[in-house]
C-alpha cells in the first residue's frame, strides 16, 4: 500500500509538471505571437511658412523666404542640415518605445542625417543629393497605440569627439565639423538675407549662420600632448530633445520650419561675436535663436527656453 502511494504521488508530481511546462510553452507562443517589428518611415519636409506653408524640400536651394524675422527682411537658403539620433515613440499610456535605426548611405552607428541642400558650394554650385527620409524598426506589441515621436538633434558624446574622425559616410562632412574637442555641427541652416547683414565691427557680412552644436569643451592630454580620447566634457552639450505629440504612425511627416527659428531675429545686424548664432558664449543673437529651439543659451545669463519651433508634425 505504501509502494502504491508513493507511486501514485510520484504520477501526480508528473503530471502537474507537464501542465506547468505546457502552460509556460503556451504562454511563450502567445507572446511571441503578439509582437512583430516592425518598419517606420519619418519624412521630413522643408517647408516656407512665409508661403503657405509650401513644401520646399525639392528645392530648397531655390526657395525665397519673405518678410521673415524683427526686421521683415526677405533670404534665401545657403545651407540646412542636421544630424538627429534616439529616436523612439511614445505610447499612449506613456511608454517609450526605441527605433533603431537602419543602416544605410544616410545613416550609420545610431545616428541619422537629414540634409536638404541640393546644391553645393553653399547653393550656388552643381546639384547635390538630398536625403529627407529616416528608417527604422521597432518592435510592436498588439493593440498598441501611439501618441508621439521623440528625438535628440545631435550626436552622442562618444560619436561627437571620437578619433579618427571617419572618411567616409556621413559622419566624415568637414562642413559640418569644428576642431575635434568642440565636436560636430549638430545643426547647420545658414541663409543669405537681402541687403546684406552691418557687423559689430563695421564689416558688411552676406549669410546668416545658425550652427547649434557643444561648446565650451576640455579634453584631457596624455603626456606627449596628444588628446585623449573618451575625456572630453562639455559645459553646453546642447543636445536639442525633440518630442511631437499627437503623431500618426500612418502618416509619419514632419516639417523643418526654417523661418520660424528666425522670427525673433534682426538680420539685418549682428551685434557682437560671429555673424548669426554659432553657439559660442558672447554671442547676443544665440538668445532669440535658442529660445526658438528649445534650449536654454548658457552665454546670456538667465536666458530661458521656450518650446521648440523648428519641428512640427505636418498639417
Amino acid at each position: 500500500m505504501k509502494n502504491f502511494k508513493s507511486m501514485a504521488s510520484f504520477s501526480l508530481t508528473l503530471l502537474a509538471s507537464a501542465v506547468f511546462l505546457t502552460g509556460c510553452l503556451d504562454s511563450s507562443s502567445d507572446s511571441n505571437a503578439d509582437t512583430e517589428t516592425r518598419n517606420l518611415d519619418l519624412s521630413f519636409l522643408a517647408v516656407n511658412s512665409t508661403s503657405g506653408n509650401a513644401d520646399i524640400s525639392a528645392d530648397v536651394c531655390g526657395a525665397n523666404f519673405s518678410k521673415v524675422g524683427t526686421a521683415a527682411v526677405n533670404l534665401t537658403v545657403a545651407d540646412m542640415a542636421f544630424y538627429l539620433h534616439d529616436l523612439q515613440l511614445v505610447t499612449k499610456d506613456g511608454q517609450t518605445v526605441p527605433v533603431a535605426l537602419n543602416t544605410t548611405q544616410w545613416q550609420e552607428e545610431g545616428v541619422a542625417l537629414v540634409d536638404f541642400q541640393n546644391k553645393d558650394n553653399r547653393c550656388t554650385g552643381n546639384a547635390k543629393p538630398t536625403n529627407t527620409q529616416v528608417l527604422g524598426e521597432f518592435e510592436h506589441s498588439e493593440g498598441t497605440a501611439y501618441d508621439s515621436v521623440r528625438f535628440t538633434v545631435g550626436l552622442p558624446s562618444t560619436l561627437n569627439h571620437a578619433l579618427p574622425r571617419p572618411t567616409t559616410g556621413i559622419l566624415a562632412r568637414t562642413d559640418l565639423q569644428w576642431g575635434w574637442a568642440s565636436g560636430y555641427k549638430f545643426l547647420r541652416m545658414d541663409t543669405y538675407p537681402a541687403g546684406g547683414i552691418a557687423n559689430h565691427n563695421g564689416t558688411t557680412a552676406n549669410a546668416w549662420a545658425v550652427h547649434l552644436g557643444s561648446t565650451s569643451c576640455n579634453t584631457e592630454k596624455d603626456a606627449a600632448g596628444n588628446w585623449v580620447t573618451g575625456t572630453t566634457k562639455c559645459d553646453n552639450p546642447y543636445l536639442m530633445q525633440v518630442e511631437l505629440n499627437g503623431f500618426d504612425i500612418d502618416r509619419p511627416d514632419i516639417w523643418v520650419d526654417l523661418a520660424a527659428i528666425l522670427a525673433g531675429s534682426d538680420m539685418t545686424q549682428n551685434t557682437g561675436g560671429a555673424v548669426g548664432c554659432m553657439s559660442f558664449d558672447g554671442s547676443p543673437e544665440c538668445g532669440p535663436i535658442f529660445s526658438r529651439l528649445g534650449l536654454a543659451y548658457n552665454g546670456i545669463e538667465g536666458h530661458q527656453a521656450e518650446a521648440q519651433q523648428l519641428f512640427r508634425l505636418a498639417e
